[in-house]
């Protein structure tokens, strides 16, 4: 009597499934197997199929395919059938399943004796295995006690669980797989429970706690990946979450959910550590967006879109900003947890955004534009809400000084509480500053930062929630974000009363006693302070609006020999005879080593800064050239229109250059340039 041995019927098996017949190179490929071998295997079918009168195979152009009259008959029969032959790719993942998720030592002589292949195919899996695991910063280890183990980070080990087990699609592998998991936990916990019907419930309860939908495809691979949660923290193994993240998870209907429902599994005796209710809720949000191989992955791009961030800012706004490190780490702390909060769909509610954007309307501008550079899922999900947070961090950054004042520990403080983080803080620094200019230094705290002995050094307070330790003071201030002009007349009004805390507040004050005393009729003495107080600190000036762009004077397109005669001419437009020669030599240098001084605004089109201080009779000025055809310049950057912009220092040169972004964006303002 002819048996079919698993390889066999292996192979019969894919020939009854598919009525059109299978691949002969693709039963190669699946079993790893020579033609010599498929061969061997084959005489075994043919034998066996006409010993049970089941009909015949035949090969035609390379493809098998089963002929008989008893078809039905033939497909009961192989459903009897209880050995499976695994493909390649199947008993690879369950050797790595088996690997990271057994609760004894795997040795090759297990592996070889449920998979029913030789030692020789182990060592080979093995090796390929250990050739991928590199490529992720992971390593295979083998020791005669503790068998074959992973090393490495848990989050990368997670991730490569996660994908081994989705990668499984037949059924017999699929069973196989959970009841190893269901046999793991009974011998790692010492209790027999359901362990998939205890996370099923979990899961039961969780869609009802949060009021979601989730398919049965879902279900089954999110039961196996709690099963896996349970098993690797038993085993000891830490799954680190960031803190930040920690912060944006806890304040879900997730976490709250799947908290409580794992608290009420002590009754089974499994205490689930505090990190894998974070991991499990991850699971269950059902993340979309970007994936990483590893925390240190993530922690990578947090850091690198950032940095891409700042640069595409100090191009897009011609400026180079101070104090930069500094921007950098408060730019990635914020980041990192705004990545977090998009990463699990949780939208947030600004209430500063538009007062931001219509007090900031050219920082907005260029934030806006330099995460538009930015080609990945982050900038594309970043809403005008978290928009206008980033901006404040850019609109702080102009009154860092990079050169040391000395006089700084001689100006009296200003501190700034706030409840609802750093970026409101910020605002409300930068606020101030405009009207006082830099006659104080300020200090900004969370409100669980206050403490009641260190109070006394502010001159002022101003703070954004309402702290019982701050009522009683006279030089406290409770605002709202935005100050009001009631509230700034409010401090600026305190600051006078106080005395000497202007140089020019003696001027101040003897203008004022001269007006009262020669006005006939009510003197606002308050508001005429406020305004004496703008001008003496020179801030009358610092957020004047420009009216006009200057006329921009263009001339024929036509023909250039290369990019460095553009930039010569587009010198010459913005300064004369030495100064030109002086920007002309600077700008070459400039561009030859890198690409911060060019922004492409739109095809075509491009941008390119050229700073004049240092250079006598600099000023801000724009200049065009045009050319027939489009240059190249050395950063593969391509053009016809080249605008030259001329700046003074970092920050004077904004609202000329947003009224040309928006004169740009409109099509109408193109055409005319170009005509």
């Amino acid at each position: 009597m002819v048996e079919l041995k698993s390889r066999s019927a292996y192979i019969l098996k894919c020939a009854v499934e598919n009525e059109k017949g299978i691949s002969v190179m693709d039963i190669l490929e699946r079993l790893n197997i020579t033609k010599r071998t498929f061969y061997y295997d084959l005489q075994k079918v043919i034998e066996w199929l006409e010993e049970n009168d089941f009909g015949k195979v035949d090969i035609k152009s390379q493809v098998l395919r089963v002929y008989s009259d008893r078809m039905d008959d033939l497909r009961r029969e192989m459903g009897k059938n209880t050995d499976y032959f695994f493909s390649i790719g199947e008993r690879r993942t369950l050797e790595m399943l088996f690997i990271t998720l057994s609760s004894a030592a795997v040795t090759i002589e297990k592996m070889q004796m449920f998979l029913d292949v030789s030692k020789n195919t182990i060592l080979t899996d093995i090796r390929k295995w250990k050739e991928v695991l590199e490529t992720e910063k992971l390593a295979l280890i083998s020791t005669i006690q503790a068998g074959y183990y992973i090393t490495g980070e848990e989050f990368a080990v997670r991730k490569l669980i996660s994908r081994q087990l989705q990668q499984l699609e037949n059924l017999y592998p699929k069973t196989i797989v959970r009841d190893h998991l269901q046999k793991s936990l009974e011998e790692l916990t010492g209790h027999d429970y359901d362990y998939k019907e205890i996370a099923r419930c979990l899961i039961k309860q969780y869609v009802k706690d949060v009021d979601i939908k989730l398919v049965s495809e879902d279900i089954e691979y999110e039961c196996m990946m709690i099963m896996v949660s349970w098993i690797r923290s038993i085993k000891g193994y830490v799954f680190y979450v960031n803190e930040d993240e920690k912060a944006t998870l806890m304040v879900t209907g997730s976490y709250q959910s799947l908290k409580k429902s794992l608290e009420n599994l002590k009754q089974y005796n499994m205490e689930i550590p505090e990190n894998e209710v974070y991991y499990i809720t991850t699971l269950l949000l059902g993340i979309k967006t970007i994936e990483f191989s590893s925390q240190e992955a993530e922690n990578l791009f947090v850091y690198r879109f950032t940095a891409l961030f700042i640069r595409n800012y100090e191009r897009i706004a011609c400026t180079s900003l101070t104090n930069r490190e500094r921007l950098s780490n408060q730019l990635r702390c914020h980041i990192r947890p705004l990545y977090y909060r998009l990463k699990y769909g949780l939208q947030i509610t600004n209430p500063l955004s538009e007062d931001v954007k219509n007090k900031y309307p050219e920082t907005y501008e260029f934030t806006r534009r330099a995460l538009n550079e930015i080609t990945n899922e982050l900038s594309v999900m970043i809403t005008e809400e978290e928009l206008a947070y980033l901006v404040i961090y850019f609109v702080s950054n102009r009154h860092d000084r990079n050169e040391i004042d000395t006089s700084f520990m001689e100006k009296p403080k200003i501190l700034v509480v706030c409840g609802e983080g750093m970026a409101t803080s910020m605002l409300i620094k930068e606020q101030l500053e405009e009207i006082m200019g830099d006659i104080f230094q300020y200090e900004l705290k969370a409100a669980s930062a206050i403490r009641e002995a260190y109070l006394k050094q502010y001159v002022i307070i101003v703070s954004t929630v309402y702290i019982e330790a701050l009522k009683e003071r006279k030089n406290v201030f409770f605002t709202s974000a935005i100050l009001t002009s009631a509230e700034k007349k409010e401090i600026v009004r305190y600051v006078g009363e106080e005395g000497a805390l202007s140089k020019y507040e003696k001027v101040i004050q003897d203008i004022l006693a001269v007006v009262e005393k020669d006005t006939i009729g009510k003197v606002d003495r308050d508001q005429l302070y406020f305004d004496l107080f703008q001008i003496f600190q020179g801030n009358n000036n610092k957020t004047r609006l420009i009216k006009s762009v200057k006329e921009l004077i263009v001339s024929q397109a036509k023909d250039y020999s290369s990019w460095k005669e553009v930039v010569k001419e587009g010198c010459g437009k913005l300064a004369e005879g030495k100064e030109a020669e002086h920007l002309y030599e600077r700008m070459l240098s400039v561009l030859n080593s890198k690409t911060m001084n060019m922004y492409e605004i739109r095809k075509n089109i491009l941008l390119i800064h050229c700073p004049m201080q240092g250079i006598p009779h600099g000023r801000i000025e724009i200049g065009l050239i045009a050319s027939r055809e489009p240059l190249t310049f050395l950063n593969d950057m391509e053009g016809k229109l080249f605008l030259f912009l001329s700046t003074i220092d970092n920050y004077s040169h904004f609202k000329i250059l947003k009224e040309l972004y928006d004169y740009l964006d409109n099509e109408d303002g193109i055409r005319r340039m170009l005509n």
